[in-house]
């Protein structure tokens, strides 16, 4: 049976998964992430995201939402689409 500590490290951690989501960043046509970032949560369509590059923001908007799964581990991993908001 499991312990009042054992239930409680699983409320607060989850069963095994990070808090905080890891999601791919990627830009229209290209094949690697232009960065990898912890959200609390999974950026949704339209939505804005941030990012300090060289000492200002740019900020993309999402356009387009997927998971893949990772060889070996048959993990998924959360990936986005974003275009640059000038």
């Amino acid at each position: 049976m499991a312990s009042i500590a054992d239930i409680s490290s699983v409320l607060q951690n989850g069963l095994g998964r990070s808090a905080m989501p890891s999601v791919e960043v990627y830009e229209k046509g290209e094949l690697e992430a232009l960065f990898v970032g912890d959200f609390a949560f999974l950026p949704r369509l339209g939505e804005m995201i941030s990012k300090e590059m060289g000492g200002y923001f740019n900020y993309y908007r999402v356009v387009e939402i997927w998971h893949r799964e990772e060889g070996a581990t048959g993990m998924f991993v959360s990936c986005v689409r974003v275009e640059l908001d000038d």
